[in-house]
Formats: C-alpha cells, sequence, structure tokens
C-alpha cells in the first residue's frame, strides 16, 4: 500500500466523519426550513416531484414553466494556507403541459437538471483529497388521476449522464385519497449515483470510483380525522447496488447496503389561529462493500453505519397576514467505519499470509440542542419570510489504524487520531422574499446563512496535518425561483 495512503488515512477518515455529520446536521436543518414552519409539513417525499397538485390530489391543469438554481456551501474552514470544505450546486428547469388522450387527462412533464456536490479536503500545498459527485439529465414524467381523482398515478423514465456510461433512471408511483382529509402514497424510484475519490498524494495520483445503484421505497400516510388534528408519517427504504454484479475495470468500491428514514409529524390546532406541531425523524444508514482493482478484491469496508434521531416542536401562531412561530430541537448521531485494505499487486491468500493487511476502524457521535424563532408575511402578490436559529453542537470522535503482526493476528503499528469532545455554538439566519408578477409569473430568493459564535476543533491525539491557525466559516446557502405559468 503506498505510504501516503498509511499515513493520513485515519486523519482523512475522521475528517470525513466530522464534516460529513456537520453537513448532515445543517441538511436536516435547511431541508426542513421551507416546510416545518408552516402547517404544510412535507414528510412524505424527499424525492423531487415536480409535476404540480392541488388539493385531495389533483392534478393541476395548467401549462407551466419553472427554473430554479441552488447553491449550499455546508462547510468551509481555513487551516493557514489551507483549504477545507463541503459544497453543493443544483439547478433545475421543469415544463408541464396538460394532455388529453382517449377520454383520459394527462399532465406531461420534463425536466432537465444538474448537480454537483463536492468535498476537498487539503493536506499540504501538493497534496489533497477530494470527493466529488456530479451529474446532468432529463427526466419525462406521465400523471393522471382516475375515480374522481381518488386515485393518482404517476410514472417517469429519463437519462442520467455521471461518469462514462449513461444511466436510465425511472419512477412509477400510485397515491390513494378516499377522502379530502386522508391521502396514502407509494413510490419506487430506481437511480444511479456516482462518487469520485480522487487522493492527490503520490505519483500518480489514486483515483476510486464508488457506484452506487439505488432502488428506493417511499411509503406515506397523511390524515385529518377530526379538524383540529392533523397526522402526517412518511418513510423511505433505499436498497443500494441490490442484485448487481462488478462489471468496472477502474479501482472501485461496490457499497453494498441498505438506507431507511422516517418521519412522523401531529400538528394540533387548540385555537384557529394557533398550532402546535410535534415531530420525530430517524435516518439508520448499514452499508458494507469491496474495494476492486480489476476484478481483484485489495480491501474490504465491513460496516459504514450512519444513524440520527431528531425531536422537534413548535408553536404557531397566525393573525391576519402574518405568522409567528417558536421551537424547540434536540437530537443525536453516530457515524462508524471499520474494514481493511490491502496492497494492489497481491492476491488476497498472500495478503492474508505475509500479514501486509492494512486495518482500520473510526467513529463519531454528536449531540445537537436547538432554539429558533421564524416570522411570516403574506400578502396575494408577495410574501416575507424570515427564520433564525441558535444551535449547540456537541462531536468527539476517534479513528484507528493497524497493521496485525501475522496473519490476521495481532496489532503492530498502531495509529490513533482522535477529535476532543468540544462544543460548537452558531446561529442561523434565514430570509425569503417572494413576488407575484400577475397571475402566471412568481419570483423567489431565498439565502440562509450559518454563523459559528464559538467553534473549537482541537486534536487529543494522533499526527497533525497543516497549521494549528484553524478558521472555520459558517455554510449558507442562496436558493432563487422563477415560476411561469398560463
Amino acid at each position: 500500500m503506498p505510504f501516503k495512503i498509511k499515513k493520513i488515512l485515519p486523519i482523512l477518515i475522521i475528517e470525513i466523519l466530522y464534516s460529513s455529520a456537520f453537513s448532515q446536521v445543517q441538511f436536516d436543518y435547511i431541508s426542513e426550513w421551507s416546510d416545518i414552519f408552516f402547517s404544510n409539513i412535507n414528510l412524505i417525499s424527499e424525492q423531487p416531484e415536480f409535476i404540480p397538485m392541488g388539493n385531495s390530489g389533483e392534478v393541476s391543469r395548467q401549462f407551466s414553466f419553472r427554473s430554479s438554481l441552488s447553491f449550499n456551501d455546508f462547510y468551509r474552514e481555513k487551516r493557514g494556507e489551507l483549504n477545507r470544505g463541503l459544497y453543493y450546486i443544483n439547478q433545475d428547469n421543469v415544463f408541464c403541459a396538460p394532455i388529453d388522450v382517449a377520454g383520459l387527462s394527462f399532465i406531461f412533464g420534463a425536466r432537465y437538471s444538474l448537480s454537483h456536490k463536492e468535498m476537498y479536503y487539503d493536506l499540504t500545498s501538493d497534496e489533497s483529497f477530494r470527493l466529488k459527485n456530479a451529474s446532468r439529465g432529463y427526466m419525462f414524467s406521465l400523471r393522471t388521476q382516475i375515480w374522481k381523482n381518488h386515485l393518482v398515478f404517476r410514472t417517469g423514465i429519463g437519462r442520467k449522464n455521471s461518469g462514462d456510461k449513461p444511466y436510465y433512471p425511472w419512477n412509477i408511483g400510485v397515491s390513494f385519497h378516499p377522502t379530502e382529509s386522508i391521502t396514502l402514497l407509494y413510490h419506487h424510484y430506481d437511480d444511479y449515483f456516482r462518487w469520485e475519490y480522487n487522493f492527490n498524494l503520490e505519483d500518480p495520483p489514486i483515483f476510486l470510483i464508488a457506484n452506487e445503484f439505488s432502488q428506493l421505497d417511499q411509503f406515506g400516510l397523511s390524515c385529518r380525522l377530526i379538524p383540529s388534528l392533523l397526522f402526517k408519517a412518511g418513510m423511505q427504504n433505499n436498497y443500494i447496488n441490490k442484485n448487481r454484479t462488478i462489471s468496472d475495470k477502474q479501482t472501485t468500491l461496490v457499497p453494498l447496503g441498505t438506507q431507511y428514514q422516517r418521519n412522523i409529524a401531529v400538528e394540533y390546532f387548540p385555537l384557529q389561529n394557533l398550532s402546535i406541531i410535534i415531530q420525530y425523524y430517524d435516518r439508520k444508514n448499514s452499508i458494507s462493500g469491496y474495494f476492486y482493482d480489476s476484478f481483484q478484491i485489495f480491501g474490504k469496508l465491513t460496516e459504514q453505519l450512519d444513524k440520527s434521531k431528531i425531536y422537534r416542536s413548535e408553536i404557531l401562531y397566525r393573525w391576519d397576514s402574518h405568522s409567528l412561530g417558536l421551537n424547540v430541537e434536540w437530537g443525536n448521531g453516530d457515524i462508524s467505519y471499520r474494514g481493511h485494505l490491502e496492497s494492489w499487486p497481491f492476491t488476497p491468500t498472500w495478503i492474508d499470509l505475509l500479514g501486509i493487511r492494512y486495518n482500520f476502524r473510526s467513529f463519531l457521535s454528536y449531540h445537537l440542542y436547538r432554539i429558533g424563532a421564524s416570522y411570516r408575511y403574506k400578502k396575494a402578490d408577495w410574501h416575507f419570510y424570515f427564520d433564525t436559529a441558535f444551535e449547540r453542537m456537541e462531536p468527539g470522535g476517534e479513528a484507528k489504524t493497524w497493521e496485525p503482526q501475522i496473519l490476521v493476528f495481532g496489532v503492530q503499528n498502531l495509529n490513533v487520531y482522535s477529535l476532543a469532545k468540544e462544543n460548537r455554538d452558531g446561529v442561523y439566519l434565514g430570509l425569503q422574499v417572494g413576488k407575484s408578477f400577475g397571475e402566471g409569473l412568481q419570483l423567489a430568493y431565498q439565502f440562509q446563512q450559518y454563523i459559528p459564535i464559538e467553534f473549537t476543533k482541537s486534536q487529543a491525539s494522533g499526527p497533525s496535518v497543516g497549521s494549528t491557525d484553524l478558521k472555520v466559516y459558517g455554510g449558507g446557502k442562496h436558493y432563487l425561483r422563477f415560476n411561469f405559468t398560463l
């Protein structure tokens, strides 16, 4: 195994875990920002639903075009001259049109989108690590309702370019609306994601690909059994590389496993203009996999476990065109990796006999606390939203690497890299402004910024990389949306 990989592997693992936890916590908050503060809690789907819907599942029968641009700067830090961070860019264009065929009414949808996610980590001025996921593609969709809008069917297929070969994602689903107050939903998505790991440490650099073929099943329930009580629940089960074979001769990580998440929310209206929202959210990712080079195994990811739970409550008061909300949130999460790597030139049998396997094990856990407030002002032709929240995150973790003394037994060359227990305090500020120009044109801009108040990131033990002069910058999100309807 290249010496540089062995030297910095524990550092990379713990830093990836730390950045992943930071960005996941921020993403959880950002994804809630547009929906949770109001009564229209969107728990049923995180998949893109781009055909407009009315009440009780009725499909909107209008020509429409929507374009949006989103930039999310999750995490940035600067250590001397070294830069490290994680960001996400997405551009989306959607067109929808009504179609009548053989007495049935359909809505045809067409979408073209671009996406780019990247984590960058500078070790020295000449050495770096990059993790990237980039794609572009289009999707065509059809949707129709029957039985007086009680049943809605939808399906879609498209083409996605992520890497050298195109993939053709598809989806199919149905929702049942027995009454205006009850909705049942099932949807299946088949998709592909390609992650590229670039280790610029040796000459030549090491390039690793992780192909994820995703089969996701989504279930949802929304009901209002009494006028003052609304209940919503959603669940997603995602199967990674289920029944897939290895066909890529490049250096590849093939992940196998499942991911699931659950959302439950209850909104109670004790008074006409007062509501109380209680939400529970959890997720768990359990992934294992093998490292291949020209169809030859040179390592194994025995387990990647990522799980978190979040509890949230909010009280919301509305009057005229205004609303004011107060909320609290608390939760915890754990992320861990364990596995081993082997040298490329040898077969697994020789590696085990020679005892040159390289083992790694790591974990990171965190606790999260938030308290926030929101204000909404909405008129017929424009709206103004403002949100703020104070957050405390308490992360801590450790990464270990070692080599066996003989065969797979014993420990030698133990290397430990620890992230000391710490408090990370910060404030979220969010602003959204929207304007309608007549009946068919809307324009909205959303901005959100995380501002660190106290952020100390220290090493309890282990090798250090880069300057000790650390500066952490808050992540921000910009979202611009344009809607046009005929």
